[in-house]
């Protein structure tokens, strides 16, 4: 006689038992430690390398302050030469053309610089060294005053603004023989006055997509 369903429920059950015998060893828990050694962190050290920190500048996308790499305002320093008299920075920005005359040699006291951004305009007070003479308005507004006041114009313009910004530098330069002007401008711009004297590479301003060249005034 065949078995019932229970009785087969219950022989496969006991095959199952007396088939399944377990090897303690394996389920044992390796000799190995349960912990390491963790070096604490000190709190003092983390908030002194947040304080390292500079605390960026956010300038509002209007200003067009594209600001000028120190190998190419050294070298527009250098085509003023020879130097005398007052220099004006019309379009100061972060003060990279300032630097750049300082590091030659210019007098602190020689250099005039405007820039409108009233944030910008803090930051150079804070960070140029010497008595630059620094004024926090519009150029354009500064120029009014100011007609054939200065011998050098040193200037990296807004590049869309840039023919209302040369054309208003030019008059501020006295009549001088010997004063100079020198511009970074879009390869775009073109003036009889003055003569291109370097094409800079295509990612001098890596924010900005415009070619760019320097341009020196020629009388």
């Amino acid at each position: 006689m065949g078995l019932c369903i229970f009785d087969r429920l219950k022989s496969t059950s006991i095959t199952i038992r007396n088939c399944c015998v377990m090897d303690a060893s394996v389920y044992m828990r390796p000799n190995k430690p349960l912990y390491g050694v963790v070096k604490k962190r000190r709190r003092d050290t983390v908030v002194a390398n947040v304080n390292e920190v500079d605390e960026p500048m956010y300038v509002d996308r209007s200003t067009e302050c594209h600001t000028t790499p120190d190998d190419v305002a050294k070298r527009m320093v250098e085509y003023l030469n020879p130097f005398y008299g007052k220099v004006l920075e019309p379009s100061a920005g972060t003060g990279k053309l300032i630097c750049a005359l300082l590091d030659s040699g210019v007098s602190p006291l020689d250099i005039t610089a405007v820039e409108k951004h009233c944030q910008l305009s803090v930051s150079l007070r804070e960070n140029i060294v010497g008595n630059v003479e620094i004024h926090n308005m519009c150029f354009l507004e500064f120029a009014q005053k100011n007609k054939g006041v200065f011998s050098h114009i040193l200037m990296n313009p807004p590049f869309k603004r840039c023919k209302q910004h040369i054309n208003t530098a030019l008059s501020l330069l006295n009549d001088s023989d010997e004063s100079s002007m020198v511009i970074l401008v879009p390869d775009s711009y073109n003036h009889p006055l003055f003569e291109e004297v370097e094409k800079l590479p295509e990612n001098t301003f890596a924010l900005a997509n415009v070619h760019t060249k320097i341009m020196v005034l020629n009388r």
